[in-house]
């Protein structure tokens, strides 16, 4: 099976101008201030573009293998990814330092996302598992792993939505 390239159209809120991003991209967000966009990718690494005219930032590089999520803290000051891998890392957001991998998934990581007072990340995988972690030193809080049969997280509202049949949890 082949890449799938993809074409991501962004358009600058200050001119007007459209300008593409042009890799394999598996997912995107704006920094919280919107002068930056963040892009993950099939070949494993993260990309911070400039958000009015497109040109690239930096090119994080740290995951073994396809990167399926990112996000930035709401404080814009930490990006946070997963992967295939079956990992999350943990970046500064200003020089794109590796501050720390979070292992503990047995399935590729799917979605992440930090709290809103930017303490906790939050995670899912594969095999259903929803993982809580202190943001700061990337260790689990105590209690078992919370599993569910279908797992999306929303990104924009900084929450999971976890469904197992018939009831549906939000964290």
């Amino acid at each position: 099976m082949g890449t799938q390239i993809v074409f991501l159209v962004v358009a600058s809120f200050r001119t007007g101008r459209l300008f593409s991003l042009v890799h394999s991209v598996i997912g995107c967000c704006f920094s919280p201030d919107g002068k930056k966009i963040l892009s993950c990718s099939h070949d494993d690494t993260l990309k911070l573009w400039h958000a009015t005219d497109g040109t690239l930032l930096q090119t994080l590089n740290g995951h073994t293998w396809c990167v399926l999520g990112c996000c930035f803290s709401l404080d814009g000051k930490k990006i946070l990814s997963c992967s295939d891998d079956h990992t999350l890392k943990l970046w500064h957001a200003t020089d794109g330092t590796l501050l720390q991998t979070l292992y503990g998934h047995t399935y590729r990581v799917f979605g992440c996302c930090f709290s809103p007072d930017g303490k906790k990340i939050l995670s899912c995988s594969d095999g259903g598992t929803l993982k809580l972690w202190h943001a700061t030193d990337g260790g689990e809080p105590p209690g078992p792993d919370v599993r569910h049969q279908h797992t999306a997280i929303n990104l924009e509202k900084q929450m999971i939505q976890a469904a197992q049949l018939p009831r549906l949890s939000v964290y």
